[in-house]
């Protein structure tokens, strides 16, 4: 990502699920607060987790975003995603971001297993524990969206995609599949295809489709059930200045957000502001 001083566009910035593998942070909730979670190498030589103060201004934010929290559950903090994507709509003077991929809340995740939305992969398969064979397989985290500046819009996968044509898109392969079927070429395979790879993508209890409007990303690949999309439209820059709102839902969507440069970084979601959790990530660090 250039440095959104060294230069500014007029068009579309766009990540597939991108956000996801960026490093990210863990909570754990213990009694009286949250702590993160760290990694140390134990006496015998395996990695083992252990628990370490945050900023104050981090674990307010997380009683502020998930009050329902029970000991012991835990939540992702992720300011390395939330900088990206101030940065990219800083970067847009007029246009758009577009983010897909897996998401959710911080307060639904926080009520879910942890390795339901911090998942390990390897070889095309589920993984270990994220503490074994380090290096040797991927992690990947659900996205925060309310820790994230707010959107104009959040869908799922499977409503993005039929908003832009796919019921349209399914159709024609269909008509061309039953024009070439008798002959089975190349292109009667493709057409026959495509059914197939749009029941994937909007399957909402497949990999590629979780979750509702908004927030949801059906896994935010292409926009919380499989992939959750976000997007910002921003507007022609103004001077920074103060804004205030909620935003909502969890896993699996498309997100379309308007905005103007230096606006969204003092944007809260869920009543917590952005500055807050982006600067307890260096507090003390």
């Amino acid at each position: 990502m250039p440095e959104p001083s060294a230069a500014s566009i007029t068009g579309a910035v766009v990540a597939n699920e991108l956000l996801d593998n960026i490093p990210t942070r863990l909570l754990a909730r213990t009694a009286t607060t949250w702590q993160e979670v760290m990694v140390a190498l134990g006496d015998d030589g395996r990695l083992r987790e252990e628990l370490s103060e945050v900023p104050p201004v981090v674990a307010e934010a997380f009683d502020e975003v998930a009050p329902a929290a029970v000991q012991d559950a835990r939540a992702p903090w992720q300011p390395g995603a939330a900088k990206w994507v101030v940065d990219a709509i800083d970067l847009v003077e007029r246009g758009e971001v577009l983010v897909f991929d897996y998401a959710d809340t911080t307060a639904s995740m926080a009520a879910r297993p942890q390795d339901q939305w911090l998942r390990t992969y390897r070889s095309h398969q589920r993984g270990s524990s994220p503490l074994e064979s380090a290096g040797r397989q991927d992690i990947t985290v659900e996205v925060a969206l309310d820790q994230l500046p707010e959107p104009d819009e959040v869908c799922s996968q499977a409503a993005w995609l039929a908003a832009n044509g796919l019921d349209e898109l399914v159709a024609r392969a269909a008509r061309r599949w039953e024009e070439r079927a008798g002959v089975g070429d190349l292109a009667a395979m493709r057409a026959r295809s495509v059914s197939t790879e749009a029941a994937a993508l909007t399957d909402e209890s497949g990999l590629c489709v979780q979750g509702p409007a908004l927030g949801r990303r059906a896994r935010q690949h292409l926009t919380s059930s499989g992939s959750t999309g976000t997007g910002r439209r921003a507007a022609p820059r103004k001077p920074p200045g103060p804004a205030g709102a909620d935003a909502g839902p969890r896993s699996g969507s498309i997100l379309s957000q308007r905005r103007t440069r230096g606006v969204c970084t003092q944007r809260r979601t869920h009543g917590v502001c952005i500055q807050r959790l982006l600067q307890g990530a260096t507090d003390g660090r």
